[in-house]
């Protein structure tokens, strides 16, 4: 897969507070070849995300976290280059993100639209500071063997 395309799927992943996924073994992640040869993820089933929150959600006994609400980093490692392109994706795509959540806001609880808004600026926080984006996301990548 091209490293930036599988990045954004990683840090999606993260976004949403999902654990329960693998691109190489393709766990909630189908690969799909484009016509232009690029391998892209298309990541789904999310109801063992800490976003959706599911009264029934649990995390692997493997995972260094307890809850589903913690986040994890899961992806690969990429370059200093990659990274910094996502983190930046990301924060340019915050806007989008958060008016597509406050669309459907009037078919959710008003409480659990405002714990949903809560978790995705938790993220947004976090990915606008240098540091907390490498101490949770950069440092903590899968080496790709």
């Amino acid at each position: 897969m091209q490293d930036s395309i599988a990045a954004m799927q990683d840090v999606f992943q993260y976004m949403i507070g999902n654990t329960d996924w693998s691109s190489v073994m393709q766990h909630n992640v189908k690969v799909i070849l484009l016509p232009s040869k690029i391998k892209v993820p298309i990541p789904y089933d999310y109801d063992m995300t800490g976003l959706v929150n599911a009264p029934y959600a649990v995390v692997k006994e493997s995972m260094p976290i307890k809850n589903v609400r913690e986040r994890h980093f899961r992806g690969y490692c990429r370059n200093l280059e990659v990274n910094e392109y996502v983190r930046i994706k990301y924060i340019e795509l915050e806007p989008a993100l958060l008016m597509s959540l406050r669309s459907v806001e009037e078919h959710l609880d008003p409480k659990e639209a405002q714990v949903v808004e809560n978790y995705l600026m938790e993220f947004f926080s976090l990915i606008k500071n240098r540091e907390k984006f490498e101490q949770n996301i950069s440092q903590k990548c899968r080496k790709i063997e």
